[in-house]
């Protein structure tokens, strides 16, 4: 028979134990919830400080700080801070609280989570770099932009723009791994930071074996307006990428001159169908009304949304005379007398 004795006791004294374990860790959680306040109210007082009263004096908390930089968790906290910081500020609060990051020798900690092996820290640490500006990193930096880890080297690249601007492009000469879409997008965006003046080297991106090289190439074409690289960009519409294809019909679209209507004519039915759309579209930019007898020819299609995206360039090519144009489109046939409809319903409105 069961002794229950012993059960119940091993019962009671597991609870114990349990309860005991639970009250030590809530015990610690507090601890160090009250300690997490009262660094965080150090680090903000500093920051303030220095954003508000242009003071990197921390002497109110010298003696604190300098023992509590030497703990790794403190260190991360006033580093995230001043991270924060430095994005919402600009002007002299950010010159500002860049001082305080070198007055605390945050700089060398940085170097060496730049060293380490780890990706996840690696990234971080080139982020940090550029964020508080560190021109110093440069070549550090630099060397990353082409790291098989795509963060590391997106992280990089974005330093690199951060640090010297424009200048900073020159990576594009020599990277082999894939700039992606989103991370294109945020170079243009850390450009628009700086003043354009004039930089060199787009021809030669145009011509790169990296397509994601030259799709960028395109878009830094498109976005300061560089018409002296007409026919650079008017090559790549021969590139055997179509995504390449489909970004040099949006660039040559923005830097247009009176052939350009007539070359997306001529390589429009070789064109893959995403293209011929983005064609059409292109069309009701640039387009003429010698134009419109190739767009009416290419209604013959049974696609459904090519043909309203034709019917549509038609009409934005020449809205007034639409009325009669659609006479010639099948009118009162399925599915055209509805593509017909919409479109009218759209240039009244």
């Amino acid at each position: 028979m069961i002794q229950l004795k012993p059960l119940i006791y091993l019962f009671f004294g597991t609870s114990l134990v349990l309860l005991i374990y639970m009250l030590v860790i809530l015990y610690i959680k507090n601890i160090n919830r009250e300690k997490y306040k009262r660094w965080s109210k150090i680090c903000n007082n500093i920051i303030n400080n220095t954003v508000y009263s242009d003071d990197i004096n921390v002497k109110n908390h010298q003696k604190s700080i300098e023992s509590l930089l030497l703990i790794k968790t403190f260190r991360k906290l006033i580093t995230k801070k001043i991270l924060s910081a430095t994005i919402s500020f600009s002007g002299n609060s950010n010159n500002s609280l860049r001082k305080l990051y070198l007055h605390l020798h945050l700089d060398k900690y940085v170097i060496e989570n730049l060293n380490v092996k780890n990706w996840h820290i690696k990234a971080k640490a080139i982020q940090e770099i550029g964020i508080m500006k560190l021109e110093s990193m440069y070549d550090k930096v630099y060397k990353n932009t082409n790291h098989k880890n795509e963060l590391v080297r997106a992280e990089a690249q974005i330093a690199i723009i951060k640090l010297v601007g424009f200048k900073g492009l020159k990576f594009l000469d020599s990277v082999t791994q894939p700039i992606s879409e989103w991370y294109q997008m945020i170079l243009l965006r850390e450009l628009s930071h700086f003043d354009y003046d004039s930089f060199n080297g787009v021809d030669v991106w145009l011509k790169s074996k990296n397509t994601s090289v030259v799709i960028f190439a395109l878009k830094l074409v498109d976005e300061y307006h560089l018409f002296e690289l007409y026919k650079e960009v008017e090559l790549c519409i021969y590139h055997s990428d179509e995504n390449v294809r489909q970004q040099t019909i949006k660039t040559i679209t923005k830097i247009f001159n009176n052939s350009t209507s007539n070359l997306f004519t001529k390589i429009f039915e070789s064109e893959v169908f995403s293209n011929k759309i983005v064609i059409a579209k292109s069309l009701q930019e640039i387009g003429t009304d010698d134009d419109i007898p190739f767009l009416i020819n290419q209604l013959q299609t049974e696609n459904i949304q090519l043909k309203t995206v034709l019917t549509r360039t038609i009409a934005k090519i020449n809205p007034n005379n639409f009325e009669t144009i659609c006479k010639e489109l099948n009118p009162d046939i399925y599915p055209m007398n509805l593509i017909i409809l919409q479109i009218k319903e759209e240039i009244r409105i």
